[in-house]
């Protein structure tokens, strides 16, 4: 069992996170080809970072994730460390979308089954996540898609939630999986014409392989209608480093409380909003198993899940 982690009004804590940080932080140096030296000397200031804050008491896992890809970029000077392999991942993923949304018209047809079907491709595309030593690579995923399903799923409370819906709001997660919840967002629209406003939210800058504002032409989102809805883009943190989400931030509670039903990607979107109530429903693969004790007595590292928190 995982020590239980510190929740407090910033996120969720354990100094087991630590070891995570360091982790990704050699996973990311040598991503871009880094030097022996220079893996050292990001360790270090990592290092350095984790100890400069008492984060048990004012920060969580999120803001020490987005400080590790900041001090791994700046040493190697490089702006997004994960620029290709989030092309790659986007061209794999565009193309299988296509192919699984019109399986899943095939093989399901009542409204409810196919949406469940989608949004749990949606949430088994999670595992496209270049920062978790969960990722073993996108030849993986057609095959986990097809196979996996979700567990400790809240899916006929998002229906039912849906149904009585005017606006939603669906905050994305990373590259490549975005053209599955593309299609996820596409689907409620059609299933629910009583939603008539929807927001998608992004980074504003480069975190790990995330979708960002400068991905959104590529993707068509600039150009994109959800059963003729264009949506409203809104991004978080800055051009030069991206950000989740912060519950301690006015504008996100605003944000949240101006929309009906609330669908949350990602793990690092769960460790920023997840412990705080605020009524999201939280699509994420678990790679965390202090994430995992947070879900589900019975959660595992692995599971693809969708929570209402």
């Amino acid at each position: 069992m995982a020590q239980t982690p510190d929740i407090n009004i910033s996120g969720l804590f354990s100094t087991e996170c630590i070891a995570c940080a360091v982790s990704q932080s050699i996973r990311c140096a040598r991503l871009c080809n880094a030097t022996r030296a220079d893996e050292e000397q990001i360790v270090a200031k990592v290092l350095d970072r984790c100890k400069a804050e008492d984060w048990s008491e004012k920060g969580c896992t999120s803001r020490m994730i987005a400080d590790l890809y900041r001090i791994t970029g700046e040493h190697l000077e490089i702006a997004d460390p994960f620029l290709d392999a989030k092309i790659k991942s986007n061209k794999f993923a565009a193309g299988m979308a296509k192919k699984l949304a019109v399986d899943i018209a095939a093989e399901h047809e009542d409204a409810k089954s196919r949406l469940y079907h989608t949004i749990r491709m949606a949430v088994i595309g999670n595992y496209i996540d270049f920062g978790t030593a969960l990722f073993r690579g996108l030849d993986q995923l057609e095959h986990l898609i097809g196979d996996t399903e979700l567990r400790h799923s809240d899916y006929d409370a998002l229906w039912t939630d849906l149904s009585h819906a005017s606006s939603l709001l669906y905050l994305l997660d990373n590259s490549g999986e975005v053209y599955l919840d593309m299609h996820a967002i596409e689907r409620i629209a059609e299933v629910f014409p009583n939603i008539r406003k929807i927001t998608i939210g992004l980074k504003n800058g480069p975190l790990i392989n995330d979708v960002t504002m400068g991905d959104v032409v590529d993707l068509g989102l600039d150009t994109a209608r959800f059963n003729g809805i264009k949506p409203e883009l809104v991004g978080f943190g800055t051009e030069t480093s991206g950000a989740w989400p912060a519950v301690t931030d006015e504008s996100v509670t605003e944000l949240f409380d101006a929309h009906d039903v609330v669908i949350s990607k990602g793990q690092g979107n769960f460790e920023a909003l997840g412990p705080f109530g605020l009524g999201a429903y939280f699509m994420l693969v678990i790679k965390c198993p202090i994430v995992a004790d947070m879900i589900h007595e019975k959660a595992r590292v692995g599971d693809g899940v969708l929570v209402f928190k």
